[in-house]
């Protein structure tokens, strides 16, 4: 038996590999007759080095056009696993921002408090300001700059009380603040019990080392995801706090 026969008929290749190599093929040849067409133009300008190179990057072989190739990159894009977090409808579903009304102990929650004291020293740079007699000036340079930070601040673990609201019941509900949303403060008293406090309707203070500052709900109506990004503009921020 022949050689032929035992080895059997050779491997056709696929008919999309043999057209995307006849078409490899008439594209570089189309690439070579059209820079034989200019050759002279490249040899008085161009080195016969550079003019080498040229010459190689033209006879090299693209088994996919340029179209092709962008697609097949989109496709494989496409399929790439993604690795997202939960979005707000599952963490909602799930109970990630529900916190129950009983369960958390209020001692827990002091070295917390007193984590957001040395935080808020730090990021504000309170000892200079003290020195310096500037913080809540409203004449000092670096007054708008203070209210900037103090809007973009993280307030979880500050201790909160309600000095004045529209419903006479939540006046003097005071703790600390454990979660914050657009709308609401929840603050875990001294007795243990979780309460939310509606931002809207009440004006609160907070005390931030020798200074009591006052604030409006009403300008807190943001989440403090977003507030960290945002930027306070215009007048807002001359009426953000009041210093005592």
């Amino acid at each position: 038996m022949s050689d032929t026969a035992m080895k059997g008929p050779k491997p056709q290749a696929p008919a999309n590999v043999k057209g995307s190599t006849t078409q490899s093929n008439n594209d570089k040849e189309g690439r070579i007759d059209k820079f034989e067409s200019v050759r002279p133009f490249f040899e008085n300008k161009l080195s016969k080095k550079d003019l080498f190179k040229l010459e190689g990057e033209l006879r090299k072989r693209f088994p996919l056009s340029k179209a092709q190739q962008v697609f097949k990159k989109r496709i494989h894009r496409r399929g790439c696993a993604k690795s997202s977090g939960l979005s707000n409808t599952q963490k909602k579903a799930i109970g990630l921002y529900n916190l129950s009304r009983t369960g958390l102990l209020y001692e827990d929650l002091i070295p917390l408090h007193n984590m957001w004291n040395s935080y808020m020293e730090n990021y504000l740079g309170l000892r200079h300001l003290k020195d310096s007699n500037t913080f809540g000036d409203v004449t000092s340079p670096n007054y708008d700059e203070t209210m900037q930070q103090l809007w973009k601040a993280d307030y979880h673990g500050a201790y909160i009380k309600v000095s004045k609201s529209t419903c006479p019941s939540l006046v003097g509900v005071e703790g600390i603040l454990v979660f914050e949303t657009r709308n609401m403060l929840k603050l875990l008293g001294k007795d243990n019990i979780l309460r939310n406090i509606p931002k809207m309707s009440c004006e609160f203070k907070l005390r931030l080392g020798d200074y009591e500052l006052s604030f409006l709900g009403k300008n807190f109506m943001v989440r403090s995801s977003d507030r960290s990004i945002k930027k306070l503009k215009g007048m807002r921020q001359i009426s953000l706090f009041s210093f005592n």
